[in-house]
């Protein structure tokens, strides 16, 4: 695999080209304006570049409890298939514990390129009284004031 760089040029009907000369012969390549760079295969090879899609969390809403939290990650490209995390990383917004909504960040490497973002919630502690304890409080503070 050879990786070039080329300059376009005008060829004899007046088209943008990019004189590619490989073993002796000159090929030119169609190109719009500028220069590029491309790679050059054996034949029968290709390269393809797989496109994320879908970004999954575990979980998406966490009651607090004061810990932090870490929702696992799936990811799955455009023909559904789950992607191995091996092809990606994951970054977490920092603390995780608090009330309040985190990022989940994932960039892709190797044969996978883009990024994907999620995000999860730390939602605040439900309170629940019974009426026993409504009553207790209600009197406990009616008593106070006399």
């Amino acid at each position: 695999m050879i990786s070039y760089y080329a300059e376009a040029v005008l060829d004899t009907n007046g088209k943008d080209t990019l004189p590619v000369k490989l073993d002796g012969k000159t090929y030119n390549l169609a190109k719009i304006r500028g220069g590029t760079t491309f790679t050059i295969q054996p034949k029968g090879t290709t390269t393809t570049v797989n496109q994320p899609k879908t970004l999954t969390l575990s979980k998406i809403s966490y009651k607090y409890d004061g810990k932090v939290k870490k929702p696992s990650v799936t990811v799955k490209g455009t023909a559904g298939k789950v992607i191995p995390a091996s092809n990606y990383t994951v970054t977490y917004a920092k603390g995780r514990k608090n009330v309040a909504v985190y990022a989940v960040t994932v960039t892709f490497k190797g044969q996978y390129k883009g990024t994907l973002s999620g995000s999860f919630k730390i939602v605040p502690k439900t309170t629940v009284f019974r009426k026993e304890e409504v009553y207790k409080r209600s009197k406990d503070r009616y008593d106070q004031k006399e």
